[in-house]
């Protein structure tokens, strides 16, 4: 059979691989697999299982328990580290759109990036590390930190949006703040190991500087925005007087319409009695006038015939006869 295998090799026209050589490859799969299993957060699990079934004393089980205590003294570590890099990702996202401070807030996107690009690489060398994993001192300063980024953020976002800003006192208020905030990021990059050039005494006092020409342009210009909005503010009372004065002209006007138009509803109401009156005199008129018309009539008339009477026909008025009086005897 190992016969058949290796005329297989020869008539393929591969050369058989050496054993060092299959061993520095089983090697090199062992070490692709323990970093796999030190980024997951369950990795630990996995590697003890791995461990266990693996010969006592091999070299294998010595990877895997090396590998083991590596994840388990990270596991904790990774939200954190993702935590890092959401902080980043939203402060950098925001100095896209900042108007304010501008320099001051690149200082502190270069301070939260360099902060970033440190842990990543704490993170790559997690072996050399392993004791400060290992150390729940060095976790809990971590977890400061974490929360330093965010007063950082916040700072930030105070600084670069104009309502935020205003609410400081005084520009002193805000390069205590922010002197504070980086005295302490300082602080725990030290604490902590990590290797960034931004995090010196130097750089701060460039920083401040670099914050002082900031509030100095920013006073500039809240003291030009605050005098247009006293102007403003000026005109505003100055034509809300004027509409005042004409709305109460306004008022007078319509009362005095009000006052004639009262005025002509009683003279029409007055007209319309007269109209009545006027109409009935006349209508008396009328039949006064018919009256010369029908004169004018009976004028007009050719003569007057009388009727022709008779002698014959004439005759003695009757006589009046006294009634008797009493009785005849």
């Amino acid at each position: 059979m190992f016969k058949k295998r290796s005329e297989s090799s020869e008539s393929s026209g591969k050369t058989p691989k050496k054993p060092t050589e299959k061993l520095s490859e089983h090697s090199d799969g062992l070490s692709k697999m323990g970093e796999i299993a030190v980024e997951v957060g369950g990795a630990a699990g996995m590697v003890d299982v791995l461990k266990n079934n693996l010969p006592s004393g091999s070299t294998a089980q010595a990877f895997f328990k090396t590998a083991g205590d590596i994840a388990e003294a990270v596991t904790p570590f990774l939200p954190l580290v993702g935590l890092v890099g959401t902080l980043t990702e939203e402060i950098v996202e925001a100095y896209d759109n900042v108007q304010y401070n501008k320099k001051t807030c690149s200082a502190l996107v270069n301070r939260v990036e360099a902060a970033e690009f440190s842990i990543k690489a704490l993170m790559r060398q997690k072996e050399e590390n392993l004791k400060n994993f290992k150390d729940q001192n060095y976790y809990q300063t971590f977890v400061r930190f974490t929360n330093c980024l965010k007063q950082i953020k916040k700072l930030f976002e105070d600084i670069s949006q104009l309502p935020k800003f205003k609410k400081f006192v005084s520009s002193a208020d805000i390069r205590e703040r922010f002197e504070e905030n980086i005295k302490e990021f300082n602080n725990y990059f030290n604490d902590l190991n990590l290797a960034i050039s931004i995090a010196t005494q130097d750089q701060l006092d460039k920083d401040l500087a670099i914050l002082h020409d900031d509030m100095i342009e920013m006073n500039k210009f809240l003291h030009k925005i605050e005098g247009g909005i006293t102007v403003t503010v000026d005109n505003t009372e100055t034509i809300m007087n004027k509409l005042e004065i004409q709305n109460n002209e306004v008022k007078i006007i319509v009362e005095n319409v009000i006052e004639q138009n009262k005025r002509l509803m009683e003279m029409n109401e007055k007209l319309d009695e007269d109209r009545d009156k006027a109409i009935k005199f006349i209508s008396l008129n009328r039949v006064i006038d018919t009256i010369p018309l029908l004169n004018k009539q009976v004028n007009e008339q050719d003569s007057v015939t009388a009727k022709d009477i008779k002698a014959s026909e004439l005759q003695d008025p009757p006589r009046y006869v006294r009634p008797r009086q009493g009785s005849r005897v």
